[in-house]
């Protein structure tokens, strides 16, 4: 349920193709933004959406649908996600201040003091069975993510990951994307609430638990420079069956305590010893679950959750926010704007 259509993939790819097409749609582009935003004060960010389209196509061999974001993006039916955490808005630490990505200093008081953002997500605009209905039946969603690696700030990294919605192995986005429709929007907009949309952040628990499979990775090297080079390390064969490709790693740091705690007190099960990687023996864990330190002593020891233990995770409680802050606006006021 994870293979692509053959007969839709029809364009060219490689390394090669890749590597062209991040140079001229984003690495040149967004040179030119910087050097207006180090002139005018404007943002430096680069919007990605139809960008990463093209990219998505290349990647897949598959075309797109024509939709201009609009509807599905590729000839497949799949969906694109993109988002960059590349090039966020800082600010000051002590003023406040909005900081761009080239600034050294706040431009307001000159303090070094400064936060560089990264929390950009994935946003899905699901309002309905029907827009719900569009994700749930696509083929594969696919997710890319432009950020920089703390050990190379100097590069951007370019990432992309695929879910196929109605293959079981990626049952929890089917979960997640109901969960919300269900859970969060028709609950908030039934008591006059505006929800958000439904945010999907990178690498974090909801992510991590719809095993994406990376089919892409490159690198952007001294990407705020006029001398950036593009390196792509890895394109999967868009004709591979995704089943084959391994899922994006899951550290145990994601989890909520009490639910690798909840794990712990079945380290018997042969998944869960394995992401123990080898630090606890079935036997061995069999005499430390019996107590509620042997059961912390086995969560600490947990470094990673495989594919099959994160099966036996719980699905998490989403409590919904209501706060003033967060819902001041109800729909009477929206429908009247």
């Amino acid at each position: 349920m994870s293979r692509p259509d053959e007969a839709l993939v029809t364009l060219q790819t490689g390394p090669e193709v890749a590597e062209r097409l991040l140079d001229e749609l984003f690495a040149r582009p967004r040179r030119a933004v910087f050097e207006w935003s180090r002139i005018t004060g404007q943002t430096a960010q680069v919007r990605l959406a139809y960008p990463g389209q093209h990219l998505a196509s290349v990647i897949t061999g598959v075309p797109g649908s024509g939709t201009a974001a609009r509807g599905v993006d590729l000839a497949d039916g799949s969906e694109v996600k993109s988002c960059s955490r590349a090039d966020q808005l800082g600010s000051c630490r002590d003023c406040g201040s909005g900081v761009l990505p080239h600034q050294e200093l706040c431009p307001a008081c000159g303090s070094e003091s400064l936060i560089r953002k990264t929390d950009s997500h994935w946003i899905f605009s699901i309002k309905s069975k029907q827009e719900l209905a569009q994700y749930l039946d696509a083929p594969r969603i696919v997710l890319i993510l432009f950020d920089r690696d703390v050990s190379d700030p100097a590069a951007v990294r370019v990432r992309a990951w695929e879910v196929w919605p109605r293959d079981p192995r990626h049952e929890y986005f089917r979960w997640f994307a109901l969960d919300y429709l269900e859970n969060n929007y028709l609950a908030k907009t039934s008591e006059g609430l505006a929800p958000a949309p439904l945010n999907l952040h990178p690498l974090k628990f909801d992510f991590l638990m719809m095993n994406p499979v990376l089919v892409f990775g490159a690198t952007i090297k001294d990407a705020d420079t006029d001398s950036s080079t593009v390196h792509v390390e890895w394109i999967a064969d868009p004709l591979r069956d995704r089943a084959t490709l391994p899922v994006e790693p899951m550290p145990a740091a994601v989890v909520r305590p009490g639910a690798l705690l909840d794990l712990a007190g079945r380290m018997d099960d042969p998944a869960v010893t394995r992401s123990s990687e080898g630090k606890v023996s079935v036997k061995e864990a069999a005499r430390l679950r019996a107590t509620a330190a042997g059961r912390v002593s086995i969560a600490r020891g947990l470094v990673s959750l495989d594919e099959k233990t994160r099966l036996l995770l719980p699905r998490p409680i989403k409590r919904i926010k209501r706060t003033p802050s967060a819902y001041r606006r109800r729909r009477a006021s929206t429908e009247e704007g």
